[in-house]
């Protein structure tokens, strides 16, 4: 994030025909922000929940991972998310760092 901010410091700082108006982009956040759709995330079905750093371990994974059933019809989002919660409740420890970093390219046993 430091980079985008740098690198977009620099092109703002020498450009000399392109400007950055912030009032007209507290205008635009004002007229969007009541649009935006509220969404609500089904923590008590498929997806793993505790309202603490396990859920934040669970979502990074989810995230890592949310492509890997791309080219196979039969498995869905729904049977990642469900198949990582499973592995979190059968172990705690599924997640942490130092286990993530062992982990080989194979994930069948979350299915």
């Amino acid at each position: 994030m430091d980079e985008v901010r740098a690198s977009s410091a620099w092109v703002a700082r020498h450009s000399s025909h392109v400007t950055v108006d912030f009032s007209g982009i507290e205008k635009v956040v004002e007229n969007i922000k009541e649009s935006i759709p509220k969404v609500e995330w089904d923590y008590e079905g498929i997806h793993y929940f505790d309202n603490g750093p396990l859920t934040v371990q669970y979502l990074l994974v989810l995230d890592a991972l949310n492509f890997c059933f791309w080219p196979d019809k039969d498995l869905t989002y729904d049977h990642l998310a469900s198949g990582l919660k499973e592995a979190l409740l059968n172990d705690k420890s599924a997640f942490d760092a130092d286990r993530l970093q062992q982990y080989t390219g194979t994930f069948a046993f979350f299915f």
